[in-house]
């Protein structure tokens, strides 16, 4: 008879990419209120906040990329691409929900997202490597 796999070999196997997505989201946060902040004291335009908020999430992706590919130790090229889609569809979703979804520049949005994920996942392995 053949036994199921049990769920810790699949909290194993997604153990990585649950780590970098959540230390990718806690960076977006971290960034968009210390952003926010200053864009509110200094009272920053509209065109500048736009970058910013670009950025951020760039940021996040490349983030989240690190920890997934630095955790997995090996694949960073396709862990660090798979997370910061995963963030990207997050962020997606949140401004579908909150009624903040303009549909401008999605698309740059959703080349830039998975490339600062694979470039992240990269540098992840390669520090891990480095490391050991």
């Amino acid at each position: 008879m053949i036994r199921p796999k049990s769920q810790w070999v699949f909290y194993r196997r997604a153990r990585p990419y649950i780590r970098g997505i959540l230390s990718g989201l806690i960076t977006l946060l971290i960034l968009l209120c210390l952003c926010g902040g200053i864009f509110t004291l200094i009272q920053g335009d509209e065109a500048k906040a736009v970058i910013t908020g670009r950025v951020i999430l760039i940021a996040a992706c490349l983030v989240a990329g690190i920890f997934t590919g630095g955790a997995k130790g090996k694949n960073g090229f396709i862990a660090g691409t798979f997370s910061a889609v995963i963030i990207f569809t997050l962020c997606l979703i949140s401004s579908l929900i909150t009624g903040g979804f303009t549909g401008e520049s999605i698309i740059l949005k959703l080349i830039l997202c998975p490339v600062a994920g694979c470039i992240g996942g990269i540098i992840g392995v390669n520090i891990i490597k480095e490391r050991y």
